[in-house]
């Protein structure tokens, strides 16, 4: 019993998301944070796609390397919590 108790505490952590902390971006000025993001890894020379009303992918160059990026809109995912 003691051995079922211990993987079902090992399953519960395993499956938590990893922590995060989230900061709160002034309302004004989330346009200029993602546009400083995209500065700071040098993402510019792309090509866009809208995959659906959610989603923009892109298909840029940095470094003479092409990268996939994507920008997606959705609600956040509602968790499972397990208590033992």
């Amino acid at each position: 019993m003691h051995s079922l108790l211990l993987l079902l505490a090992t399953l519960a952590v395993a499956v938590q998301p990893q922590p995060r902390l989230w900061i709160r971006l002034p309302r004004n000025l989330v346009k200029e944070y993602v546009y400083g993001f995209f500065i700071s890894q040098h993402i510019n020379n792309c090509y866009h796609y809208v995959e659906d009303s959610n989603t923009l992918l892109l298909k840029c160059w940095r470094n003479e390397t092409l990268l996939d990026v994507a920008v997606t809109v959705r609600q956040p995912q509602k968790y499972v919590a397990i208590d033992i």
